[in-house]
């Protein structure tokens, strides 16, 4: 009789499997054009953002409740998706630029935390939410670790064995048809052993370490903004990137308050310094982001709006939405980092709405 943690690990195993012979085999329809394009592009989206929701998922929820969930959520992206697309005249031409990729990532990713808190009872709980956006992240960071090592392994005997004239695993490596099996396999497998391991691979660790830079952001932003008044604004907005730069900074900061107030009041630090840091940079958070904003506007006001300018003018007013709501919940005094997550769930579906 197979055991729970053995059941599980057959299942992902195979699911990952079945994620890579589906990539393959759509690969195949579109080379050898099987379907119509269009029909192709919207059965890869579906299946990417399924096997996605189903794998980052199911370490939680049972497999059966998750892949119901992932398939309602990638026919809504897929429609997305294609409708979309029939701007127009080849369907990957919707892929030439950056904001369908990330609006995709967005969609595909940021809906997970809140299907599992919606399991719960209650999508908008915040430690559920954060908790498992933490935990997804980890899972698929340590199941690609484990692909990269897997392929090592492989790649590596096989050198072994070829020095002695055995050859045995090179048509097996360069099959694709194996080899996209064999990477989903393990995808799965380690996605599986991570959620076995849980306590172990937890973001507690992450979320501290993060912690440590709030003080050292903070510095860095004063002494920028300091610098900034003394010598003015002038020069600061040459191009594009001091308002790509800016925007970096400003999500990086509002990480670092995120990882420092955690999921409640009992997990979040207890540091002095930590959290006054996180209260400092949370009242200026909203000047970066609004000197990203300036910054983009400026490019738009002399050479007019392009793809990349709508995508950075869009970055922008979100960090602009986290500064003011962060600023306003350090403004109203106790209870700031109640808002502070509070506000995280809300810049989360705003940014949802906009993806």
């Amino acid at each position: 009789m197979i055991d729970r943690p053995m059941g599980q690990r057959l299942a992902m195993t195979a699911t990952g499997a079945l994620a890579g012979l589906s990539f393959f085999n759509l690969a195949e329809a579109l080379n050898r054009q099987l379907l119509p394009d269009r029909v192709i592009f919207g059965a890869i989206a579906w299946a990417m953002v399924f096997f996605v929701g189903v794998l980052g998922m199911s370490g939680t929820l049972r497999l059966p409740r998750a892949a119901a969930m992932s398939a309602l959520l990638a026919t809504l992206v897929a429609g997305l998706l294609a409708l979309a697309g029939l701007r127009f005249d080849r369907p990957d031409q919707l892929f030439e630029g950056a904001i369908p990729v990330i609006c995709v990532g967005v969609l595909t990713f940021v809906p997970l935390p809140f299907l599992i808190a919606a399991s719960t009872g209650n999508w908008r709980d915040y430690r559920v939410l954060f908790s498992e956006a933490w935990a997804i992240l980890i899972r698929f960071a340590a199941a690609a670790l484990f692909v990269l090592l897997v392929w090592a392994v492989l790649a590596l005997s096989d050198a072994l064995l070829r020095m002695v004239d055995v050859e045995a695993m090179t048509p097996l490596l360069e099959s694709r048809f194996v080899m996209s099996a064999i990477v989903g396999a393990t995808f799965g497998l380690g996605v599986a052993m991570v959620d076995e391991h849980v306590e172990v691979v937890a973001p507690t660790l992450l979320l501290r370490l993060l912690r440590l830079f709030l003080p050292v952001v903070l510095v860095v932003l004063g002494v920028f903004l300091g610098a900034l008044a003394t010598r003015g604004l002038e020069g600061l907005f040459g191009d594009l990137s001091t308002g790509t730069m800016l925007l970096v900074i400003t999500a990086l900061c509002a990480t670092l308050i995120a990882a420092a107030v955690d999921q409640s009041p009992t997990e979040a630090s207890r540091s002095r310094i930590i959290r006054w840091s996180a209260i400092a940079l949370s009242a200026l958070l909203v000047l970066p982001a609004a000197l990203a904003a300036w910054a983009v506007g400026l490019r738009v006001g002399q050479y007019g709006w392009t793809p990349d300018r709508i995508l950075a003018a869009s970055i922008a007013a979100l960090g602009l939405g986290y500064g003011i709501l962060y600023l306003l919940a350090v403004l109203r005094g106790r209870g700031w980092d109640g808002r502070i997550r509070q506000a995280n769930v809300t810049m989360a579906l705003v940014t949802l709405v906009l993806a």
